[in-house]
């Protein structure tokens, strides 16, 4: 894989999230959920051909799988390959990764409507998203983008604290990253 672009945003994700664990999202590895791994279809990843995604398959994940899968999955399939900025789409991957892609793009928008972008937040990573996306500085940008994503943690904290409250503190470094 040569998209330069692609493989430091999937650098600075991998230096967020970690390995094997079980957490509130359930058996995950590399940041990548059991049930993303099913969801996505992808048999290339059924490591032991038993027909199913299954947490063997997910637990055997190299990192070198899990650039192909994120590259796969989220990179072009969400359409972060199209952010011109290097760093915008590096924050849009770690931010869709966290917290899904339909809330990360709504966030993308609201970050884009400060600066006069009108878009709707209708969460779809279009054409007249990507035009506002490409127009706006890159730094202005990535502040606004922080600003959405520590917002939407407060949030979820706000709504569970219960369950979330201890995701805190790193959710919020996260958000600053």
């Amino acid at each position: 894989m040569t998209d330069s672009k692609f493989l430091s945003a999937f650098d600075n994700l991998m230096a967020l999230e970690g390995g094997k664990c079980t957490d509130h999202a359930g058996p995950t590895n590399y940041g990548i959920t059991l049930r993303n791994l099913q969801d996505s279809g992808d048999m290339d990843f059924d490591k032991n051909h038993n027909g199913a995604l299954d947490k063997e398959d997910l637990w055997t994940f190299s990192r070198d799988d899990a650039r192909v899968y994120v590259y796969r999955h989220w990179w072009v399939s969400v359409g972060l390959n199209e952010i011109a900025s290097t760093i915008v789409a590096s924050k849009m991957l770690d931010i869709t990764y966290n917290c899904g892609v339909p809330r990360g793009v709504k966030m993308l928008q609201a970050a884009c409507n400060r600066f006069g972008a009108a878009l709707d937040c209708d969460g779809v990573l279009g054409p007249q998203t990507l035009k506002a996306v490409n127009k706006i500085n890159d730094a202005s940008l990535l502040s606004a983008l922080r600003d959405e994503q520590a917002a939407w943690y407060r949030y979820l904290i706000k709504l569970n604290p219960v369950k979330f409250k201890r995701f805190e503190r790193g959710w919020l470094r996260r958000a600053r990253k």
